[in-house]
């Protein structure tokens, strides 16, 4: 990640903070210009790569990632206890469905969300970020300056 991002030459604009303390936490989000989450939990993708029956709720990128009933069950609607009971019920009671739901889950890691493809979409959202970029200035910065001490 340090090399692509010094290579699209965003080294005074992109801070990785690696993994922060609890307590240190909201001073970098404060600290920072813009947030950006992209729906996509890495645990259900972990689920996915390791194998594991899956049942999640229809919440951000979820719905996108697994194919319901086919790589895994979805909950919906999302966070209704007697849907998330039904779903593992049926995973727990039907392992040789569940265990056919989870190794296609495994296939469409390898397929759609192969680290090779993430990092070349990623590496065209770094792209159309480079300068010549004029950042807002809501932060106080002048227009067009990168932020710095972060």
């Amino acid at each position: 990640m340090r090399t692509a991002i010094a290579a699209l030459d965003l080294t005074e604009r992109v801070t990785l903070t690696g993994k922060a303390a609890r307590r240190d936490a909201l001073r970098h989000i404060r600290g920072m210009d813009l947030f950006v989450h992209d729906g996509c939990p890495n645990a259900v993708l972990e689920t996915m790569a390791a194998g594991t029956p899956l049942v999640a709720n229809t919440v951000g990128a979820v719905p996108e990632m697994i194919a319901d009933g086919r790589e895994g069950l979805l909950v919906s609607p999302a966070g209704s206890p007697p849907a998330l009971r039904d779903a593992m019920l049926k995973t727990l009671h039907e392992p040789d469905a569940a265990s056919a739901r989870a190794e296609r889950a495994r296939e469409a890691v390898r397929t759609r969300f192969a680290p090779e493809r993430e990092v070349r979409e990623l590496t065209a959202v770094y792209e159309a970020c480079r300068p010549p970029l004029t950042l807002p200035a809501w932060r106080g910065a002048p227009s067009g300056t990168a932020p710095t001490g972060r």
